[in-house]
């Protein structure tokens, strides 16, 4: 599989940052593999990317882009667990896992 088709149809938002990336930094490695990065999370949202939060509006401990994920029951994982899936499985359990959310969401 071509690098930049790992991810291809897969939508991210990213909240928080790394120790060692920020959000832009972050996005340029979802967009180098395909991927899409949204503003939002939405239901069309496949996950949600969460790093650290350093906003000091944040209440209850979750971000915005935190409830809208457990709202829209968009799943989340942290960056280095997307790393992990792009190098061991090449994506492709995050896109049978994205396929069946869509599948029921219908």
């Amino acid at each position: 599989m071509r690098r930049k088709d790992i991810l291809k149809n897969l939508s991210f938002c990213i909240t928080g940052k790394t120790f060692e990336k920020t959000q832009a930094e972050m996005a340029e490695v979802v967009i180098s593999y395909g991927g899409k990065v949204r503003q939002n999370v939405s239901p069309n949202t496949d996950y949600l990317i969460r790093g650290i939060q350093v906003a000091k509006n944040i209440k209850g401990g979750l971000s915005e882009s935190e409830k809208r994920a457990i709202r829209y029951e968009v799943p989340v994982m942290k960056y280095e667990e997307l790393l992990d899936e792009i190098k061991n499985d090449k994506g492709k359990r995050l896109r049978e896992l994205a396929k069946m959310r869509r599948k029921s969401n219908i």
